[in-house]
């Protein structure tokens, strides 16, 4: 049995499909489903349905996927022990964060990393959505709400201000005619977006 087909099935139960799976992994389509193909074979059993528009695991393939996230955690632990052993950082890392503190504070920031940790290759998700950590989706995640994962390691790193701002013309406007931008839905919990919608009331919110 090749570990690096149990790897794929696990992503695949991550991202949802085939497709999905290739663009994260840096692969093909035909090389994830060739290689779940040869996993199936190994095991003697049906791991996706293949459908003519998804490709769901069966129950089968869904305790075999877990395993195998179970087996990328433990190698990340050994991995993470001999970086500490050794004092140096080697290999790579997924960072998720929203798209405006990685153009504004992680890409600045990268020049220094490259220089201390020469070794080290980072991969930035710059999306609103909230990777999950126990799932796989990301080793590390920079958010602006508390995280929910049991297994989570959490440390705060900062402290970003919130305040209303607007151009000149229209500060001098009246308060009733004023509009607002705000975050897209995926960040409708966030306790910034609540006190705007608040603050708003009934006039215009855009996002």
């Amino acid at each position: 049995m090749d570990w690096d087909d149990l790897r794929i099935l696990a992503a695949l139960e991550r991202e949802g499909s085939l497709a999905a799976t290739a663009r994260r992994l840096g692969v093909n389509h035909a090389t994830v489903s060739r290689r779940i193909a040869a996993l199936e074979d190994d095991l003697g059993q049906q791991l996706i349905r293949r459908l003519a528009r998804s490709t769901p695991l069966t129950e089968k393939g869904r305790e075999v996927a877990a395993i195998a996230q179970e087996m990328e955690h433990s190698a990340l632990k050994v991995a993470r022990a001999g970086y500490a052993a050794h004092g140096t950082l080697t290999g790579t890392v997924r960072l998720s964060a929203p798209p405006i503190l990685v153009s504004e504070v992680i890409i600045p920031a990268m020049g220094a990393m490259r220089s201390a940790h020469p070794d080290l290759r980072i991969v930035l998700s710059g999306n609103s959505h909230i990777a999950s950590l126990d799932r796989g989706q990301a080793d590390l995640a920079v958010r602006m709400v508390e995280p929910q994962g049991q297994q989570n390691i959490v440390r705060r790193i900062g402290q970003v201000d919130f305040a209303l701002y607007a151009t000149a013309p229209i500060a001098k406007q009246p308060p009733a005619e004023w509009r607002f931008i705000a975050f897209d839905e995926t960040l409708a919990h966030v306790a910034q977006q609540r006190w705007l919608e608040e603050y708003a009331g009934d006039r215009p919110l855009d996002l």
